[in-house]
């Protein structure tokens, strides 16, 4: 936890979660801080959503949505749920659409509500919902994305538990990132 005039939880900080060794067609290679997903297509289609908060998903709509964009993967830019419940919802609707979901945390999103969330899903839900706060970057094929969860110095965090970054996660970044383009993944 980072004090000051905003106060936040440094999420970059956490170590990665578990993650399955397969996600669909994916096989999940995790070391150290960067996860490579690999047996994919030629050619990578994202989908990049912000989440709903402080509403929820329409499981229908954002299953009808992911699937007609011929997604291999989504990626969900915070503002999951502002309470556990719509959280974890919202996390089910995303995974209804049985593509791999990288969770990026942002400023509004607090840790201990993630958390909770992420323990809670269901079977189906919890082996594609890969919660990116404790990695640097993820791989996919050529692609390689850069993770930042929260927001500088936790500015748009809600309350203390909130998710921010401190200059030293970018420094960390930095670092993490020439590993990754040197041979790294």
């Amino acid at each position: 936890r980072v004090g000051g005039p905003h106060p936040y939880v440094r999420c970059n900080a956490a170590g990665p979660r578990q993650v399955q060794d397969h996600v669909g067609r994916w096989r999940l290679v995790l070391r150290e801080r960067l996860l490579r997903f690999d047996g994919g297509t030629p050619s990578l289609r994202l989908a990049v959503v912000a989440g709903p908060a402080p509403a929820s998903a329409n499981s229908a709509s954002v299953t009808s949505v992911l699937r007609g964009a011929r997604a291999d993967l989504v990626v969900v830019l915070g503002s999951v749920g502002d309470d556990v419940r719509r959280a974890r919802a919202n996390l089910e609707a995303f995974a209804a659409a049985e593509l791999p979901v990288l969770l990026l945390a942002g400023g509004r999103d607090e840790e201990v509500v993630l958390d909770e969330a992420l323990d809670g899903l269901s079977a189906a839900a919890r082996p594609l919902v890969i919660d990116t706060r404790g990695l640097r970057a993820v791989s996919v094929g050529p692609v390689l994305l850069a993770l930042l969860s929260g927001s500088r110095d936790g500015m748009d965090a809600r309350s203390a538990g909130g998710c921010g970054y401190h200059p030293d996660d970018l420094a960390e970044l930095e670092q993490a990132l020439g590993a990754a383009s040197s041979g790294g993944r």
